[in-house]
Parts: structure tokens; C-alpha cells; sequence
């Protein structure tokens, strides 16, 4: 038979009346078509870094502009050995994306996109926290990222097979993709 103390001992477990600690995260989007030097250099900035690869039905209809599928996306991510986690969602609505996140425990405190971005991101958040309480609204930091290069520079030095703009543009670890990319392009 238990003494009182190890029942209330084992009863009154103090992890089950603490608050739920999220882990914080940050969060990159787009739709890398490829990814280049560009996204290598703002995923190594990031804490905690989440990138969302947004595959959208209606823009994954564009073959010009959205040439390289998700698995080939994915593996090219993969080869740049970050930290980074890799999500594939279906639209960059931001809430949706931030829901997805909470689901595993994290809690997204900053995204990072260019300038043009930054005004429709927060139209989504705001609208978004005007139908929500408090608890469950988003509350992040936007940090804007340099405009270094392009995703369209890239494929264009693709299919002109300028293989020195595609090596400046490119991180080092893709550079041996360039035939690869050049038949999927075609």
C-alpha cells in the first residue's frame, strides 16, 4: 500500500500544471524556383528556421515560372545541408501556414520576406486577428531580406547556358545541378 506521500507525489505531477512552452521559430516562404545564394543566405540568419515551399495548385500551373517539382525542390533544399525545416504548403496565406506551425508546438515569432511582401503579410495577419481572441492572434517581427538575386536571373542563365551567372547565383552546393535544370527547363 502507497504512503499518502507517494500518492500525492505521483498524482500532483507539477509538469501537468505548467504552461506549454512553444519553441520559437522563424519563418521563410516562397516558391524557390530554384532556390539560389539568395535563400541559402537568409536561411543561415534565421533562428530556428521553418521554410515554407509554397506548391499552390493555380501557380504550379505556370511550367515558366514553376518548373521544378516538389521532390526536386525538396532534394535541392536538402543538399544545402541548413538547419532548416522543411514544410510544403499549398498557398502562402500566412495564417494558415502560422496554424500548421502551432499544431507541433512552435510558435512563429518572425518572417522574413522582401519589402513587397511585407504590406500583404500583415493584411493577412490583421484580418486574420480581427476574428480571433487574443490568445490565438499572431504576433510576429517582419524582417525584411535584400534583393540579391532571382529565381527568374537563375532560370534565364539556364536556358541562355550562361553556367558563370548561374554559378553566381547559385550556391556552390547546386552548381553540379545546372545540366539537370537546363532539361527540366526545356
Amino acid at each position: 500500500m502507497k504512503t499518502y506521500l507517494e500518492f500525492i507525489t505521483e498524482a500532483l505531477n507539477p509538469t501537468d500544471y505548467l504552461p506549454i512552452q512553444k519553441k520559437s521559430v522563424e519563418l521563410f516562404l516562397g516558391r524557390m524556383q530554384p532556390v539560389h545564394k539568395a535563400h541559402l543566405a537568409i536561411i543561415k540568419m534565421m533562428n530556428n528556421p521553418i521554410v515554407a515551399l509554397v506548391k499552390g495548385a493555380k501557380t504550379s500551373l505556370d511550367k515558366n515560372k514553376n518548373p521544378f517539382d516538389t521532390d526536386y525542390q525538396l532534394e535541392l533544399l536538402k543538399k544545402l545541408k541548413t538547419k532548416a525545416e522543411l514544410i510544403v504548403v499549398p498557398t502562402g496565406y500566412i495564417p494558415d501556414i502560422i496554424s500548421l506551425i502551432r499544431k507541433e508546438g512552435k510558435e512563429v515569432t518572425a518572417i522574413y520576406a522582401g519589402a513587397d511582401r511585407f504590406k500583404g503579410y500583415q493584411g493577412q495577419i490583421a484580418s486574420f486577428n480581427k476574428q480571433m481572441p487574443e490568445d490565438k492572434q499572431i504576433t510576429v517581427t517582419m524582417k525584411e531580406t535584400p534583393r540579391v538575386t532571382s529565381a527568374t536571373i537563375v532560370r534565364t542563365a539556364i536556358i541562355d547556358d550562361d553556367i558563370e551567372t548561374f554559378k553566381k547565383s547559385m550556391p556552390k552546393e547546386l552548381w553540379g545541378e545546372f545540366d539537370k535544370m537546363k532539361d527540366i527547363l526545356k
